[in-house]
């Protein structure tokens, strides 16, 4: 339960530290042409992943309260009920990927905006330089394939979440979504934190101060 618990604080900490980003490029895009760009083309992305990770959150949190969490006098029968709605009152997967596709292609200087962003975080880890490098490449190819949209904006979500992590975090969280986001492919589903990552560290780390 330590390990749920720690994968789904690390989930959140990302998901936090990926929308609080591009809500600051819009702020910001006024006075900044980069700004401009990056929340163009990251706001998409950050929607995109946060609409469709929140009903996995709230199904994995539920199961944590029990059958408590499902009576309608909790609150997570609430969350659980209208988790679904975020991806459909803010657009659609479909619509919110192609949109990601299609900054790309009218703003071509999307892209270059995002990789600076990105390269930001470059040497710190040795995992994130490894999917750094694959994302270059793959925007190239992907960036004009409807059908790959998803596929490339699920990973794009994921090592802009590294990128700020391995900036701004403590060590233990930027690794433990290292080792499970990054590394060796992500199956999306929690408690998945090897026995190297201190579990309990980071799930102390959302307990309300």
């Amino acid at each position: 339960m330590t390990n749920v618990i720690a994968d789904l604080a690390l989930e959140a900490e990302a998901a936090a530290w990926l929308s609080f980003r591009f809500v600051a490029a819009l702020d910001r895009e006024a006075s900044s042409e980069a700004e401009r760009l990056l929340g163009r083309i990251g706001a998409p992305i950050a929607k995109y992943w946060v609409c469709k990770r929140v009903s996995a959150v709230v199904v994995e949190a539920l199961e944590c309260h029990g059958g408590n969490g499902f009576i309608e006098d909790h609150l997570m029968a609430r969350l659980y009920r209208e988790a679904p709605l975020n991806g459909i009152w803010e657009g659609t997967g479909n619509v919110i990927c192609l949109d990601v596709l299609r900054s790309m292609q009218r703003e071509p200087n999307c892209v270059p905006a995002l990789l600076d962003e990105l390269r930001l975080a470059q040497g710190v880890d040795r995992r994130y330089d490894a999917a750094l490098t694959a994302i270059e490449a793959d925007l190239v190819g992907l960036s004009r394939q409807e059908g790959q949209a998803r596929r490339l904006v699920e990973r794009l979500a994921l090592i802009m979440s590294a990128s700020l992590l391995l900036r701004h975090a403590p060590e233990a969280v930027a690794d433990a979504f290292m080792a499970t986001r990054i590394e060796g492919g992500f199956a999306g589903h929690f408690g998945d934190l090897p026995p190297t990552i201190d579990g309990g560290h980071v799930a102390r780390r959302a307990i309300p101060a």
